[in-house]
C-alpha cells in the first residue's frame, strides 16, 4: 500500500493509469487504483474525473494537441472529507486542493496532457489504449460514513471515533493503517499507547493479533487501510516427473 500526501497549489498534469493486469503484462508492475480523500479545498478547488459525455478517441487526441481538453472532462468543486475512486483508464487531475492519496504501492502512471505546457514529457501515445472514453459513472462519497473504498486492491473505512473499539484479529489478516483525519486519538498495544493526532499514520503489524482504538477528544475522526491477501498467480508449479 502506499499513502502519501498531495498539496496542490496550482493545477497536476492530466494522468492515467493501468489496471493490474496490463501492467504486469507490459511493465512488469503493479496497476494503480487509488482512493483521493479531500483533506482540505481551497476556493479554486477543481477535481478533473473522467469525461462529461461518450467521446471518440480522435476527439480526445484532436483536443490534446488543441489544447482544449478541459471543455470535454467531468469536474467536481471538492469539499473537505469526501472521497473519490480513481480507477484505471479514468483520467484525472486536480487543482488548489489537498488530497490523501491511498493507492497499490505502484508508480506507474502516464501524463496525457499538461494544459499546454511543454517543460515535462508527455506519455499520450504510449498510453492511449488505456483510457477509458466513456462519461463517467462513479459515484463520490459524500454521507462520511463506514466503507468509503472497497476494491480488489484495498479497503478504507471511515471511523468517528466516539468511544472506545476493541480489534481482535487472526492468523489470515494483514496489516492495517490508521490515518488520523481529526482530532486526537490512542492505539493501544501490548499495554503501550501510541498517540495519533491530525495527520500522523500509524502501521498495526498482521502479528498484533489484539488492539483498542481509544478517543482522546470528542472529534477523533479516522481512515482504517486494509489489503486483504491475494492468490499468488505468478508462482511456478514443480515439475512433475512422468513414466
Amino acid at each position: 500500500m502506499l499513502v502519501k500526501k498531495l498539496t496542490v497549489k496550482g493545477r497536476t498534469s492530466l494522468h492515467v493509469t493501468a489496471d493490474d493486469e496490463v501492467a504486469e503484462q507490459r511493465y512488469d508492475a503493479f496497476g494503480k487504483t487509488a482512493l483521493w480523500y479531500v483533506e482540505a479545498a481551497g476556493p479554486d478547488a477543481r477535481l478533473y474525473l473522467g469525461f462529461k459525455d461518450d467521446i471518440t478517441a480522435a476527439d480526445f487526441y484532436k483536443a490534446c494537441h488543441e489544447n482544449k481538453v478541459e471543455s470535454l472532462l467531468h469536474s467536481v468543486k471538492p469539499k473537505a472529507g469526501e472521497s473519490y475512486l480513481i480507477t484505471p483508464g479514468m483520467v484525472h487531475a486536480a487543482k488548489d486542493v489537498t488530497l490523501i492519496e491511498i493507492a497499490e504501492a505502484s508508480e506507474l502512471w502516464f501524463r496525457l496532457h499538461d494544459w499546454g505546457s511543454e517543460e515535462r514529457e508527455l506519455h499520450l501515445e504510449e498510453a492511449f489504449d488505456l483510457i477509458d472514453f466513456q462519461r463517467y459513472r462513479v459515484k463520490r462519497d459524500t454521507e462520511g460514513k463506514g466503507a468509503i473504498a472497497i476494491t480488489p486492491q484495498f479497503t478504507v473505512n471511515k471511523i468517528a471515533l466516539t468511544q472506545p473499539l476493541k480489534s481482535t484479529r487472526d492468523e489470515d489478516d494483514t496489516f492495517l493503517l490508521y490515518y488520523c483525519t481529526r482530532g486526537v486519538a490512542d492505539i493501544q498495544a501490548d499495554k503501550v499507547n501510541y498517540k495519533m493526532k491530525e495527520g500522523d499514520l500509524i502501521l498495526v503489524p498482521a502479528e498484533t493479533n489484539e488492539f483498542f482504538l481509544l478517543p482522546e477528544t470528542s472529534d477523533a475522526e479516522l481512515l482504517e487501510i486494509r489489503m486483504d491477501p491475494r492468490p499468488e498467480n505468478d508462482i511456478v508449479s514443480e515439475p512433475v516427473d512422468e513414466e
